[in-house]
């Protein structure tokens, strides 16, 4: 078995996130995150190096800026029980993990003027903010560690984890834990930035949904004071975005409706009215010259930009017009250094603006928001193609690194096939279109609709004749390519009983294997709960969420709700004949069924944990993505269960693609919900856990409810949604599937040992089924 290194991310988190980009070094590094990763890249070389001990989407990154604590940084996650982690970036050593006391996550970081304290807000009801001294030592041994932060685990019991198990322990941790100095309830409504005063480590201020609060840590209390209008004006309470920081006791503070507030002490003081036309998303000054830039969002025009430099009293500025080939508007971070200005956009780009000749160099391209799941390689080259729900499709440059071009599809993308000869690349889309474009210059050379749902996969035959479109309509079509840009149907295959998921051609064109799913639909329901007679409470399970198809739920590999059938191209007639399709040679493999990839399945796989698979070209290893964020390294073919394999990390949604590079040197890989792709690389000279929420439902208990726990997905991504009840004398573990369409809620109890007190709901034996 070979040997993978993570090489490349391709991504930047910017359509959520703000002020999460830094220089390091003097300028000679940036670092940045997308998915579970925190990125370090270098400007001269453009390489990158990672820090990986997250389990779950980074939310916030900041860096401390007292020399005594050079690269030090601080990252923390979504989640129920999230861990903030500081961090050396030059050696990615862990140095400290706060154990959080917010829930659901922590949205924003950042540390005190001596660098010894850290203020974190979390995304909870009442978005707690807490200062810690990180830096205390507490060690960890020998215990478990449910809900308690730990380095990245070693995963042996990662899926018992990921559906909310505890996470194994090591025997002894050897980085600072930390302590909590003082913790308060922030505000109501949601605080998008906390910041001490950059000279300060008992200052500092939270802005936030129409609000404004100066904090002061007194001992272990924290105090604070409203930020008071008084009569200036006109001005009013806007929703604050930002925060930035000038001398003799001034704060700035950027509104969503353009204006910057400008504040001494916690009075308004004066309003810079139209800082920016639109929201002020991010600011950035240093007491070094108290220059201060601001990026929002803004169209470029002559006098205006999405990134401005003001000086010390924000009076006068300087715009910036982004030049990156297309229109910039909406700036999420920016970040000065030496004659430079760093820019983080919503649409994932990161850019690098020269104060003196305004000249913008474009340091990261990526998606923008929303899943990845269109991916080819190039057959003979070191390129490969992307395809997202955004609507554009892009061609990347795996040697060097970079965007080579991208066009705007109009609709979601949800699947890409280069032609064998790598003149075309044909996609398909969500809305049930195809399109074939020419690579060298992305022009349309054909497109057709013959289908109203989404396109799964899209292949094109060895000898470059036929295209095979699979749709969500249980059904795969063939065109003939030779006969023009017309791309008439000549055929179709039959008797495929759910959605199409992935498909491979024969080597010689005449056949074709595609797997499919079993369909299952789902409605709400309202659950009766007992207790001892009485009723316990009543929850509203709301799973009428769209679903797309592709990702219906489906059984585990061994009973058979996966489906892999071999049909003749171009007629669509199914072979059922084992000795026929024994003798198949394929072209390639990217099918998660079948005695050849059996070992593929982790031990108690539930529900189509593997989404993706890829075997090289020389026919040697297959790699794999899942539902938890890992990309895994088998030998081939890997026909004895629970195969021995090699993991990786890095994504922090499911895995929704993977392919091998034409020479084997690379595996690209794309994530879900975390928008990004990862690029690893074969050392043999050559080489993200789905998103979940928390949601309860209303519940009135007479008694107490120890958990009640519900998976909900982001859109179009595979899933389990789990609802497991458990009180001292009973318990209900409950699988709902999460399908397509809505229709009826079945639920199947283990232990069932009341009646349920509802006119809806029927009394069963255990084991039965209960339709409510």
């Amino acid at each position: 078995m070979q040997e993978l290194a993570l090489d490349h991310v391709f991504g930047y988190r910017g359509f959520d996130c703000r002020n999460n980009l830094h220089y390091l070094n003097d300028g000679a590094d940036i670092i940045f995150h997308t998915a579970a990763a925190g990125i370090v890249q270098n400007l001269s070389t453009g390489s990158q190096s990672f820090y990986l001990e997250h389990t779950d989407d980074i939310l916030c990154l900041t860096v401390n800026q007292h020399p005594k604590y050079r690269n030090v940084v601080a990252t923390s996650q979504i989640g129920t029980t999230p861990s903030i982690h500081i961090w050396d970036a030059m050696t990615k050593h862990t140095l400290s993990m706060l154990r959080c006391f917010h829930s659901k996550g922590v949205n924003y970081v950042n540390f005190s003027a001596t660098g010894k304290l850290l203020v974190s807000v979390g995304v909870d009801p009442e978005h707690t903010i807490t200062v810690w001294r990180w830096q205390e030592e507490r060690i960890a041994a020998g215990r478990s560690t449910c809900g308690s932060p730990q380095p990245r685990m070693e995963r042996d019991s990662l899926m018992e984890y990921q559906r909310g198990g505890c996470r194994p322990s090591y025997i002894k941790t050897h980085h600072h834990h930390g302590a909590k100095v003082a913790s308060r309830g922030g505000h109501l409504e949601r605080i998008f930035v906390v910041e001490f005063r950059p000279d300060s480590d008992t200052q500092f201020v939270s802005v936030g949904v129409k609000h404004m609060k100066f904090w002061t840590l007194a001992g272990s209390a924290l105090l604070y004071k409203k930020g008071v209008i008084g009569s200036l004006g006109a001005a009013k309470m806007q929703t604050m975005l930002s925060v930035a920081f000038g001398a003799n006791n001034l704060t700035f503070t950027g509104a969503i409706n353009g204006d910057v507030y400008v504040w001494k002490d916690h009075f308004l003081i004066r309003l810079v009215a139209k800082a920016h036309t639109g929201p002020v998303f991010t600011m950035y000054t240093t007491l070094r010259d108290g220059l201060i830039v601001t990026g929002g969002k803004e169209r470029p025009t002559k006098e205006g930009g999405a990134v401005k430099l003001w000086d010390q009293e924000m009076k006068r500025c300087r715009a910036f017009q982004l030049e990156t080939g297309q229109l910039v508007e909406c700036v999420r971070s920016v970040c000065r250094g030496k004659g430079k200005i760093l820019v983080g956009t919503k649409d994932g780009e990161i850019i690098e603006v020269g104060e003196k000749n305004a000249a913008s160099n474009i340091l990261i391209d990526g998606h923008m928001e929303g899943e990845i799941w269109g991916l080819a390689t190039h057959p003979s080259k070191d390129l490969f193609i992307s395809a997202s729900n955004d609507g554009t499709a892009r061609i990347w440059d795996l040697a060097d690194k970079k965007l080579l071009n991208k066009v705007s599809l109009g609709h979601a993308a949800r699947c890409a096939a280069y032609s064998p000869d790598g003149e075309m690349v044909a996609i398909g889309m969500k809305n049930g279109e195809f399109v074939i474009l020419l690579v060298n210059s992305l022009k349309v050379w054909g497109k057709k609709r013959d289908r109203k749902s989404a396109i799964q996969d899209i292949r094109i035959s060895p000898d470059n004749r036929f295209l095979a479109v699979g749709s969500s309509e249980h059904t795969v079509d063939f065109y003939d390519l030779t006969q023009g840009t017309n791309l008439n149907r000549i055929g179709y295959c039959k008797d495929i009983p759910s959605f199409v998921i992935q498909m491979d051609f024969s080597a010689d064109g005449k056949y074709i294997q595609q797997e499919n799913e079993r369909e299952e639909r789902w409605e709400n329901a309202l659950l009766v709960l007992p207790w001892a007679g009485h009723r316990l409470c009543s929850l509203e399970l709301s799973l009428s969420v769209e679903k797309s198809p592709s990702n219906a739920e489906t059984g585990p590999v061994s009973t058979g709700a996966y489906k892999r059938q071999v049909h003749e191209v171009p007629l669509g007639k199914q072979v059922t004949e084992a000795m026929v399709i024994e003798k198949i040679t394929w072209a390639s493999w990217t099918s998660v069924l079948g005695d050849e990839v059996i070992g593929i399945w982790p031990r108690n796989a539930d529900k189509a944990d593997v989404n993706c698979a890829c075997v090289t070209h020389a026919g040697l290893n297959i790699v794999t993505g899942d539902d938890f964020g890992l990309v895994k390294l088998f030998d081939f073919p890997c026909t004895e269960k629970f195969a021995k394999h090699k993991r990786y990390f890095g994504h922090s949604a499911h895995v929704t693609n993977i392919r091998f590079s034409y020479d084997d040197k690379y595996v690209v890989s794309t994530g879900g919900d975390d928008c990004r792709y990862d690029v690893q690389l074969c050392k043999m000279t050559v080489w993200s856990a789905f998103p979940v929420y928390l949601c309860g439902g209303v519940c009135k208990c007479q008694k107490p409810l120890m958990l009640l726990l519900l998976l909900l997905p982001a859109s179009n991504c595979r899933v389990r949604a789990e609802c497991l009840l458990t009180t001292s004398r009973w318990e209900m573990p409950t699988m709902l599937p999460w399908t397509h369409k809505p229709k009826t809620l079945w639920l199947k109890f283990h232990d069932w040992t009341h009646n349920l007190d509802s006119p809806k709901c029927d009394a069963t034996k255990e084991g039965q089924v209960v339709e409510c």
